[in-house]
């Protein structure tokens, strides 16, 4: 397990651009995505739930163990990408439901495909 300090060097935020760009280049556990987002993990749980069951790219980055998807596993960089983009809609919509609206009818900006052409070169 990484401390903090060191994650936080890892997390690459692209220069620029708004804080909901969000590039990590490891697997986060939940605790140390919610603290890099300085978020409750809670919150970082209850996101994840509206994710896995609106987003099929999301859901299958999940591994299956025993044909059941294993929830205790890292997230994926492209999962913490999604939680971060999620975030910055729920600021903006202030609820949950509206913000589920918006993810309904806006799936595709939420794709595997955007999310590794967005993603910044090394050394950008």
């Amino acid at each position: 397990m990484f401390n903090y300090g060191e994650i936080e060097k890892m997390v690459r935020l692209r220069k620029n651009q708004q804080k909901s760009e969000f590039f990590t280049t490891l697997p986060l556990s939940k605790t140390e995505l919610s603290h890099c987002l300085g978020i409750s993990r809670s919150t970082l749980f209850l996101w994840e739930r509206v994710l896995l069951f609106n987003l099929t790219d999301f859901r299958n980055d999940y591994v299956l163990k025993n044909q059941i998807l294993d929830l205790k596993q890292p997230l994926t960089p492209y999962q913490c990408w999604c939680l971060n983009r999620f975030g910055a809609i729920v600021l903006v919509y202030k609820t949950l439901d509206r913000s589920k609206v918006f993810l309904k009818s806006n799936e595709n900006s939420f794709s595997k495909r955007i999310f590794l052409k967005s993603q910044p070169k090394i050394g950008e």
